[in-house]
């Protein structure tokens, strides 16, 4: 979902105050104006008038943006790929003659789910009694069984072996796959239902602003002829007061938007005592929950192992966010596996040569390359952040009890029915000839299924 500046309307713009000069209005605003029905405009506009190589912008851009009315946003994760008919990892399932016990290890441990109803013990919730299953031990070891009872706390099944034997599978660290019942003729399996795994997540807003202040006083002084000195723009049969000064206004809120939209930190609650927690950013959730990477991309392997994550977590397409240092490496790879040639009979003088690509594609999997400004800003942020792979795709997130459609990475809003903290003009205020224009934007990044992220580091 794309979301609209909340700006004045045009007239507003249009019509001279009682000074008689119209009030100044940045590229973003008459953006929003001009292009109302298509607010994912905005993100190109941040990226080509305010800030290059924008991670924030094409968030915008793509519309992985949502809103909310509350300051502390809780959400609940789906994961379609979620598989309840398997029950695997080491000391999940213990086999003694005839009963498979499920452990306490066959939970997954989420210390970021702060669900109070999250369980506390497994147990065996859609296995029905005559369900067919293969096990499997850690050395390769497999039998068949079939269910024929469930014990009353749900924590042990009862099965026999199909070909009377269970072919030297016992023990621990068992995998166990279910295949469903062998159902009769006008038979139906019991009805049990299940709940995907669907754990909470939390992050609180931040809130920021910019202003621009200035002396009407001073301008008419400074000028030539007064304030039949303002220059003027001709925009679609209108003329607006559009001012470089505001502009950079939204630029710099942009560039701070940004940076928290990364590097903010949210303190635990033994930090935080009776303060505010804060927001949490982007890169301390990667930190503390994303599949690391020590280094840099170098070589083909490293390669193969991203696209084997990718693979292992069901992604089919992602975006690596890279260095300029990280994309050298990366063309280096290149150089490595491939021969540039050229064909001697035709006339290439008057043509340039293309060095660089746009990613790489193995099998079903593609990742692309795109720059992001955070990582080459200062040489010390490219020193521990190198790269970041982010899922491309939509997934469903539950947040204040209604489903949302999302993008794995996202910005929320802070919003009320009427209007969106996002580049928020507040109203100008006027007061001895001085005019002040504030410009607030209010917050928060929300990552979904961060453990399917990638990021490249060296942690010190």
């Amino acid at each position: 979902m794309s979301v609209q500046l909340t700006t004045n309307n045009v007239a507003y713009f249009l019509k001279p105050r009682e000074d008689g000069k119209q009030s100044p209005v940045s590229q973003l605003e008459l953006s929003a104006l001009l292009n109302s029905k298509n607010p994912k405009f905005l993100g190109k506009v941040v990226q080509e008038k305010i800030l290059e190589d924008s991670l924030l912008a094409e968030l915008m851009a793509m519309g992985n943006e949502l809103k909310v009315s509350a300051d502390q946003v809780v959400w609940q994760e789906e994961d379609p790929n979620y598989n309840p008919t398997i029950i695997s990892g080491d000391g999940a399932v213990t086999k003694t003659g005839n009963d498979f016990k499920i452990n306490a290890s066959a939970l997954p441990v989420d210390s970021a789910d702060i669900d109070k109803g999250r369980p506390t013990e497994p147990k065996w919730l859609q296995v029905k009694v005559g369900m067919h299953f293969r096990v499997f031990t850690k050395d390769g070891k497999t039998a068949v069984g079939v269910v024929t009872a469930i014990s009353d706390d749900k924590k042990t099944l009862s099965a026999t072996p199909v070909g009377g034997n269970w072919k030297g599978v016992d023990g621990d660290n068992l995998t166990i796959i279910f295949m469903g019942n062998n159902l009769d003729h006008c038979q139906l399996a019991p009805c049990i239902g299940y709940s995907v795994y669907s754990p909470t997540r939390e992050n609180t807003m931040f809130k920021d602003s910019e202003c621009y202040k200035y002396c009407e006083e001073t301008e008419v002084a400074n000028s030539v002829n007064g304030i039949d000195a303002q220059p003027l723009t001709a925009i679609g049969g209108n003329k607006y007061n559009l001012d470089d000064k505001l502009d950079q206004v939204h630029k710099i809120l942009t560039l701070k938007t940004e940076n928290t939209f990364a590097f903010a930190k949210r303190l635990t609650k033994e930090e935080a005592g009776n303060g505010t927690r804060g927001t949490e950013g982007f890169f301390e959730t990667i930190e503390k929950r994303g599949t690391k990477h020590l280094g840099y991309i170098e070589t083909k392997a490293d390669l193969m192992n991203l696209f084997a994550n990718m693979r292992q977590n069901k992604i089919k397409n992602a975006t690596l966010r890279v260095s300029n240092e990280q994309y050298s490496k990366l063309l280096s790879i290149l150089d490595a596996n491939s021969t540039m040639t050229f064909d001697p009979t035709r006339d290439i003088t008057n043509e340039l040569i293309s060095f660089g690509f746009a990613g790489f594609r193995f099998g079903s999997e593609t990742i692309r390359f795109k720059r992001w400004d955070v990582l080459d800003r200062f040489p010390s942020i490219g020193a521990r952040y190198h790269w970041v792979l982010i899922p491309d795709g939509r997934v469903k997130i539950t947040m204040n009890n209604r489903r949302e459609s999302a993008g794995y990475l996202n910005i929320v809003w802070f919003a009320s029915p009427t209007k969106t903290w996002k580049y928020l003009r507040e109203r100008d205020e006027q007061r001895g000839g001085n005019i002040t224009i504030d410009v607030v934007n209010k917050f928060m990044p929300l990552v979904v299924f961060p453990e399917k992220f990638m990021l490249g580091c060296s942690l010190k």
